[in-house]
């Protein structure tokens, strides 16, 4: 019940927003969207400041790849890359999907189910990965 409740109450105080989480998709950007363009330019300079110094370690990263997450257009190569960079820095298995499915949509299924298949561990994932590649 507890949760429920605060489910409820974030709802009541971002319902906008949270119906932008329940739609496929991206929201509209620019003015009258529900996108801060002004607090995404602000957190962008921070982010160009940042990197500047020499930031490379994983809030660095993961604030890039925020960023080109939320471009109109993503940059799914440049997000693959940076995705290896975090991946090599956190040594996350779920980073490493993360780049695997960057590498997907930068154009290159093959290589996108090649490095899944080298994450996964049970024998129904790996049978479905299996049969999606020979389907390509």
């Amino acid at each position: 019940m507890a949760t429920t409740v605060r489910v409820q109450d974030g709802d009541q105080r971002c319902p906008p927003r949270c119906a932008v989480r329940r739609r496929r998709g991206r929201p509209p950007r620019g003015p009258g969207s529900l996108w801060d363009v002004d607090l995404i330019a602000e957190r962008r300079a921070t982010l160009d400041r940042a990197r500047a110094l020499g930031g490379r370690g994983p809030y660095v990263l993961q604030a890039a790849i925020a960023v080109l997450h939320a471009a109109e257009h993503p940059d799914w190569p440049q997000l693959a890359m940076l995705y290896g960079e975090l991946a090599r820095v956190t040594r996350s298995s779920v980073v490493d999907l993360n780049r695997a499915a960057a590498i997907g949509e930068a154009g290159d299924a093959r290589a996108a189910y090649d490095r899944a298949l080298e994450l996964v561990h049970s024998d129904a994932e790996r049978r479905f990965l299996e049969q999606r590649l020979a389907e390509l």
